[in-house]
């Protein structure tokens, strides 16, 4: 009878727990936890952990904010704005925010083309900016084959 127990969404409870460890590992701390080139070095490994918890717990207004405006509103968690800067300058970090503005590029370039006060090239343009800087999964696999002679 597993996967017959519904939750209160109607889910199965094995849905349900599939679905909360695929969205824990698109999280900020479970990139960071598990970037091995981080783990070299073991206090910036710890310092971006901490980060990255801080910052997902309001992704929303910290994705609007500055390296100084986070360092002005998490004050005891490090010594200067330049820590942020390193965290948000980061490659897995930046790739991450990234996502979060494209989205927001992409639905406003939607309701443009809704609109009339843009011009649909104008719109155009910015959804295929958009989809050029999205980070695409590589699936590509190499075959190698041994041919006898």
């Amino acid at each position: 009878m597993a996967g017959k127990t519904k939750s209160a969404t109607g889910k199965s409870v094995n849905t349900l727990e599939r679905e909360a460890r695929a969205s824990s590992t698109l999280s900020l701390k479970y990139i960071i936890t598990n970037d091995e080139s981080l783990r070299k070095t073991p206090d910036k490994y710890m310092l971006f952990k901490n980060l990255a918890a801080i910052y997902e717990k309001d992704l929303k207004e910290n994705l609007e904010r500055t390296s100084f405006d986070l360092y002005e509103e998490y004050t005891d968690l490090v010594d200067t704005p330049a820590a942020w800067a390193d965290f948000l300058q980061y490659k897995p970090v930046k790739d991450f925010i990234q996502r979060f503005f494209n989205e927001k590029a992409e639905q406003v370039a939607n309701k443009q083309l809704a609109n009339v006060d843009m011009k649909a090239s104008d719109a155009i343009k910015v959804k295929q900016h958009v989809e050029a800087t999205k980070v695409k999964e590589d699936n590509s696999n190499i075959v190698v084959m041994l041919l006898p002679q």
